[in-house]
Order: structure tokens, then sequence, then C-alpha cells
């Protein structure tokens, strides 16, 4: 499907916004009495399969690889590509392929607590980061700046859907606003919640069930000698 880009010498991931494509939060959103938040018109992409509400995102031309173009925003997910990945479990960083899956199950990256390794982290842990391929995997160790200062390779047998990360509707979205205000605070919303329809969705997330931590370097390794 598509292949990672670079920038700089780093790989750029799939599931990243790049300079140029906009959200603009207020378009076209209304309030329904039943619905809660929607668009007007709604198209059958701006809802998931949960009935959650997704912000929308432009997307800049595709390069002959089929990879967004443009100077990437590393601190930006783009809602539409992280989805895409996060649901599909596929890798994050390339889509190319489905995530790593051994018998222990998918492959996830985890930054480490700043609280340390709590008893039972991280089983039913959630994440809003989408598997990895295994090359991917190594390399986001090396050039993620959060997983250099401490993180965790798991394999997850049941990474299920839990529901989304947004932020519930305020009057002060307007269309002339070019990004979601506080994305970094946003909140993680289940989709038992009845208030997720007030909410904006700009990245799914699952939680891990199943979970195996294992050892990276030793599957890369692995993997390598039986080529």
């Amino acid at each position: 499907m598509h292949q990672p880009t670079t920038s700089n010498n780093a790989i750029v991931p799939y599931i990243t916004t790049r300079v140029g494509e906009r959200l603009g939060v207020g378009m076209n959103l209304r309030i329904h009495p039943t619905r809660g938040l929607c668009y007007a018109p709604e198209f059958a992409n701006d809802r998931d399969s949960s009935g959650a509400l997704w912000a929308r995102r432009s997307h800049n031309p595709r390069d002959n690889a089929g990879q967004p173009t443009g100077e990437p925003l590393y601190a930006k997910v783009h809602p539409s590509r992280q989805r895409e990945c996060m649901y599909e479990l596929r890798c994050q960083i390339c889509c190319r392929e489905p995530a790593s899956r051994t018998s222990l199950g998918y492959l996830f990256l985890l930054e480490q607590p700043d609280d340390g390794m709590r008893a039972g982290w991280p089983e039913g842990e959630l994440t809003r980061h989408p598997p990895l391929c295994l090359p991917h995997a190594k390399v986001s160790v090396k050039r993620c700046p959060p997983l250099r200062r401490g993180h965790v390779a798991v394999r997850v047998k049941m990474p299920r859907l839990y529901g989304i990360k947004g932020l519930p509707f305020t009057t002060h979205w307007d269309a002339e606003q070019d990004d979601v205000p506080d994305d970094n605070d946003a909140d993680i919303v289940s989709y038992r919640d009845p208030r997720i329809r007030w909410y904006l969705a700009t990245q799914l997330v699952r939680r891990l069930c199943g979970v195996t931590v294992i050892d990276l370097t030793a599957e890369r390794a692995a993997a390598e000698l039986g080529r």
C-alpha cells in the first residue's frame, strides 16, 4: 500500500500530519437533539462503525508511492490515517502490510510509565498508538524520542476497540480555526459512554488484552536469521 517517506534522514510515519493538511474543527458542525454533535451535511466516513463523529482533516496529494507529501508535523496525528491503521491493525509507519503478528499476538510499542511499572501493567492498557511491523518497530525505538526515553515491546492477542480520543464540543470552535485546541489534553472516551455523542474524535483507541512483554531485539535477530 504505502511506503514511508523520509525527511532529514528520518522516516515519516504514515499517520503523521503534513504541512498544508488543514483541520477546520468548526466547519459545518451542528447540534442534533438526539444524535448530539453532527455535521451538516454528513458523509459516510464522518462516523465510525460505532457511531463516533470524526474530525475532518484535508489530505495533501500523494507521491508516486502513495505516501502523503509535505513537511511532517511530527507532533500532530492525522485523524483518518491514524484511524485507518488502528482499525485495520496496520503498521503506523508504512501502512503497507498488516502489523507484525505471531502466536502471541500483534506487536505494539508502549512508552514506559513515568511512575514505573505498576502491578499488572501493561495488561488492559489503553493505547492510541497503532501497532507496527517488525522492521519499523526497530526503527521507532531508535528514532522516536519518547520511546528512546523508555519503552516496552508487547505482543497482544486481543487489541479490542475501546473508544476514541477527542474533545467535547465547545461553542468556541469555529470554521476559521486550523487545529484542535489542546489536542494533547483531549479525553479518552469509551464507546459505551453516552457522553461520546458530544465529542469530536481525533484518534481511535484500543484496549490491550492478553499482553505478553517481549524482547524486541531477540525477535528481530531471530527474524533476520530466519531469512
